[in-house]
């Protein structure tokens, strides 16, 4: 007579058929590998987008530090020029001589290097304020340029130069001899929240700020410098131009 096979196997006193066994067995291991192989996969393409990330910050430093140095050729020869420039047609126009000090507290404040690239909000309000100054100059009486901000500004540090381009395209591309619609730039700082407005009415025959290279340049910094930890809305609704940022510091 043939023996009869053994039906089932003993694990810790538990009894299973074997193909049970085999089968569940195989599961695992091919669970264990498809767990293994996907945690290396995102492990992976994290690493690599933190490498890129790392890359684009060396470059980007690079880049400003090429800036830096062009700006810093020879300043005290520029300011000792402009100094001249000041003293020579002082007696001649007091608006003349306005623009010179301005444009030198301007050029100052680019000049200006700090370790981490940042400097009080408090300048970059300084700057905001003698940028109007200036361009004012050229078309007072006719010019309405409303700056207003609100929180406090002298606690909080952000990159040089970050609210900057988003002035300098309200007023260049902006209306801004229009009494009854001003160009409206508003900064408020309210905890760890900066929001920064501008509003202004645009001209027909000047370009789009937004269809050029300027806003692209202007997120790709903002990308670097505040990874999801801020929103740029750009909206043009008929003539009006509105920009609104918003960064959790």
């Amino acid at each position: 007579m043939y023996e009869s096979l053994p039906l089932s196997v003993h694990l810790r006193g538990a009894c299973w058929p074997p193909f049970v066994t085999i089968e569940y067995a195989g599961c695992y291991v091919m669970l264990l590998a498809t767990a293994y192989y996907g945690w290396r996969f995102f492990s992976v393409r994290k690493e690599r987008k933190r490498k890129k990330a790392q890359q684009e910050m060396r470059e980007e430093k690079r880049s400003a530090d090429v800036s830096f140095l062009r700006a810093q050729l020879n300043p005290h020869f520029i300011f000792n020029s402009l100094n001249f420039i000041y003293c020579t047609v002082e007696p001649y126009s007091i608006k003349a001589a306005d623009a010179v000090v301005k444009l030198s507290e301007l050029m100052q404040y680019t000049l200006r290097e700090s370790g981490d690239g940042c400097i009080c909000l408090e300048e970059e309000v300084k700057y905001i304020r003698n940028y109007i100054h200036l361009i004012s100059l050229r078309y007072e009486p006719d010019y309405y340029v409303l700056f207003e901000v609100m929180g406090d500004v002298k606690s909080v540090r952000i990159p040089t130069m970050l609210l900057i381009p988003f002035v300098e395209n309200a007023v260049k591309h902006g209306i801004v001899y229009n009494r009854a619609n001003p160009v409206k730039i508003w900064l408020d700082v309210t905890g760890s929240v900066l929001t920064f407005n501008t509003v202004n009415l645009t001209s027909n025959q000047l370009k789009p700020w937004h269809s050029g290279v300027g806003i692209g340049n202007v997120r790709r910094r903002l990308d670097l410098l505040y990874p999801k930890r801020y929103s740029l809305r750009i909206e043009e609704c008929g003539q009006i131009f509105t920009v609104v940022l918003i960064i959790f510091l």
